[in-house]
């Protein structure tokens, strides 16, 4: 798996990740496409009830501590 890997592939300090293979060409080419100017919420409980979208239930699991807490 580590050859899949992109962890380290654009430096130490980027932030973007696999995003940084999204050109400002296909940017335009995406925003040329918009038809309406709705807004489209993109969240997804982490505790829900029930699902159904298809979707299965997301679990947060804390593995460390900042120091100091």
């Amino acid at each position: 798996m580590k050859d899949l890997s992109n962890w380290g592939r654009w430096g130490q300090d980027d932030e973007l990740g696999a995003a940084n293979l999204i050109t400002p060409g296909k940017r335009k080419q995406a925003a040329a496409l918009v038809k309406e100017g709705i807004t489209v919420s993109l969240e997804h409980a982490i505790f829900q009830e029930d699902v159904i979208d298809g979707r299965g239930h997301l679990m947060r699991t804390v593995t460390a501590r900042p120091t100091g807490s």
